[in-house]
C-alpha cells in the first residue's frame, strides 16, 4: 500500500528524528488490505503484530489516578502515542484531544501522537470492492479537516498517516 502524510506542529519531523517514520512506512508498505477482503477488524492484528515488533506497547497503563482511562492511545513507544483510526467519525474530536490531554503542556505523558487512517479513495474502493461498509469511518481527509479546525486548541505534534491505493 501507498501512504501520505500531514505534519501538524512538526509532527512528521519529530517522527523522522526518533527513528519512527521509517518503519511505520515500511508496516504499510508491505500490507495489503485485499487480503483481509476489506474487514477492518482482520486488519487491526496485523497492525498489532508488526506494531509490536516495531517496539510499540500496546494498551498502555498510565497512573490511574489520573481520570484518563478513555484518552489512553491504543500503542506507546517511549513517548510516542499512535492511534490506528477506523472508528466512527463522530470520534475525531476524542482523538485529537487525547493527544492533546496527554502531552506536555497538560498531563505530561506524551511528546507527540501519530495517527494513521485510510484515505477517502481507499475507502471508497474497499466499500465498492468487498461491500465493506466504512462509509461512516473516520478519513485521513477528515482528520487534517478537524485538526485544521481545532488548531487553536491543539499544540501538540501529531504526524498523520493515510494509507492511500
Amino acid at each position: 500500500m501507498n501512504w501520505i502524510t500531514y505534519s501538524f506542529n512538526n509532527g512528521g519531523k519529530l517522527a523522522k528524528e526518533k527513528n519512527l517514520f521509517t518503519p511505520l512506512v515500511q508496516i504499510i508498505g508491505s500490507f495489503d488490505i485485499h487480503d483481509f477482503g476489506g474487514k477492518k477488524r482482520e486488519i487491526k492484528p496485523y497492525f498489532d503484530e508488526n506494531l509490536k515488533l516495531n517496539g510499540w506497547n500496546y494498551k498502555i497503563e498510565i497512573d490511574p489516578l489520573e481520570d484518563t482511562t478513555l484518552f489512553i492511545p491504543e500503542y506507546m513507544f517511549e513517548r510516542t502515542g499512535l492511534d490506528l483510526v477506523t472508528d466512527h467519525s463522530i470520534k475525531i474530536g476524542t482523538y485529537l484531544m487525547k493527544y492533546e490531554l496527554l502531552s506536555n503542556r497538560q498531563l505530561g505523558y506524551l511528546d507527540f501522537g501519530i495517527l494513521i487512517s485510510y484515505t477517502k479513495e481507499l475507502q471508497k474502493l474497499i466499500n465498492e470492492k468487498y461491500d465493506a461498509k466504512w462509509q461512516g469511518s473516520i478519513t485521513y481527509e477528515q482528520i487534517i479537516y478537524y485538526l485544521e479546525v481545532a488548531k487553536g486548541m491543539i499544540s501538540v505534534p501529531l504526524l498523520i498517516i493515510g494509507i492511500d491505493l
